[in-house]
């Protein structure tokens, strides 16, 4: 299938004084579309597996209406995967042993209720198996595995209880725990030897809370509550269906510091938190705000970090896409983003291709309005979040009105001779 680079967007690197972030490229974002899935969905799990098929599962489709369904994107086309349960808002953990376990969702249509049925994802049966339910119902909770063998723990509810942690065994559930503050969707992370610190500030009906952070020993089945570590001083980018995951150790999150969002760094060693920088607040010439979703893909080869986003034009109800590259090992920020990409933000669900190195979006919502749980796509996109592109020079006369160009931030539709900037790299037109 044909890629697209889009062109219209700029290449920009800015001051420290300005409102984007400290010296931030901007550049377009280059997509594919891949093959729709049979099923529109949102609310759903979406991961890729190590041998590169995508698999989502459940979500509810148009007219928020659930679906127990699963479908697999393997060798270019979209299959069916039986599974008993729709799982719309759970939880769902990449196992050690290359499985995945889905949690929870909601328990009825149209967003109502919440649900114990946990499934086992085997890609190397390509088949779901059902696993001990929870305890207690949930849905917008959140798991991690702890390193200890399977084992899982997962805390978080919407409109529930949220009163104990639950720890899976590999087979069934183990509540345990006197949790005061009820939280939704919190983060996990684990330090690979059963710590796990669980800690967020929305509450089980949305409204903001104070941070709070536990560390639970899920080897001796307690919970204590750890104070001054500097995730009190932000508030956390809350999501619906998006897990932290980690590189070197530390785990990578965001916090909102007076308006602007933060890329931030927790060591589970020390239980503190780093501020590795601002992330970019708009994109340039228009200056349309970012809203970023929290989750945060890690490409390991790459030494790269993936902070997904976007932003609305106008009066416009769709978002379109922006895709921040953070530089693990030099600290540079890169975002791609695009003026035409809809409905891949929208409350939709990704994953990192290990294979391709490229995020999958797949689903979500055609609106950002109310009613946006009822026009439901089945859209699937394909996105290149980095550039190997080395630049163009000596550009010809006849090829120049293909090829957008940038000057100061500002683009340039049909530029003369002289040096410009494509991508970041400088382009000399003659």
């Amino acid at each position: 299938m044909k890629k697209h680079l889009l062109t219209i967007m700029c290449t920009l690197v800015v001051s420290t004084m300005s409102v984007w972030a400290d010296d931030v490229t901007f550049s377009p974002l280059q997509y594919e579309q891949l093959p729709n899935m049979q099923i529109p969905r949102r609310g759903h799990a979406c991961f890729a597996t190590a041998a590169g098929d995508i698999v989502v599962v459940g979500g509810h489709t148009s007219s928020f209406q659930l679906t127990a369904t699963a479908e697999r994107l393997h060798n270019g086309e979209w299959e069916n995967i039986s599974i008993s349960n729709p799982h719309d808002g759970s939880a769902n953990v990449a196992l050690p042993d290359g499985r995945f376990l889905i949690c929870g969702g909601m328990g009825s249509e149209s967003g109502v209720g919440q649900s114990t049925v946990c499934d086992i994802y085997d890609p190397t049966t390509n088949t779901f198996s059902s696993t001990g339910s929870l305890n207690t119902a949930r849905a917008f909770c959140a798991g991690v595995a702890t390193g200890v063998e399977n084992n899982v723990l997962l805390s978080g509810n919407w409109y529930n209880v949220d009163t104990t942690f639950e720890l899976w065994d590999g087979s069934s559930w183990t509540a345990f725990g006197n949790k005061e503050v009820h939280l939704n969707n919190p983060f996990l992370v684990s330090d690979g030897q059963g710590i796990v610190y669980v800690f967020g500030n929305k509450s089980i009906n949305g409204s903001v809370l104070p941070v709070t952070v536990w560390k639970v020993d899920t080897n001796a089945k307690t919970a204590t509550i750890v104070t001054e570590t500097g995730l009190e001083d932000y508030d956390l980018i809350h999501g619906d269906y998006f897990t932290v995951q980690t590189t070197d150790g530390d785990f990578l999150l965001l916090g909102v510091k007076e308006n602007i969002t933060h890329l931030l760094s927790f060591n589970v060693t020390t239980a503190k938190v780093t501020d590795l920088g601002k992330l970019p607040y708009a994109i340039p010439v228009d200056s349309y705000k970012i809203n970023y979703s929290p989750g945060i893909l890690i490409n390991h080869s790459r030494s790269e970090a993936y902070i997904v986003g976007g932003y609305q034009k106008n009066d416009e109800s769709s978002f379109t896409l922006v895709v921040v590259n953070y530089n693990l090992q030099e600290g540079n920020i890169t975002a791609y983003y695009d003026g035409q990409l809809s409905c891949s933000y929208n409350y939709g669900s990704y994953a990192l291709q290990p294979a391709t190195g490229n995020i999958i979006f797949t689903g979500g919502s055609s609106t950002e309005d109310y009613w946006a749980n009822f026009n439901v796509v089945n859209t699937c996109i394909s996105v290149k979040p980095y550039s190997d592109d080395t630049g163009i020079s000596n550009v010809s006369a006849s090829t120049k009105t293909n090829i957008t160009y940038t000057l100061d931030g500002r683009r340039v539709e049909n530029p003369t001779k002289g040096i410009y900037i494509m991508n970041g790299k400088k382009v000399v037109i003659k």
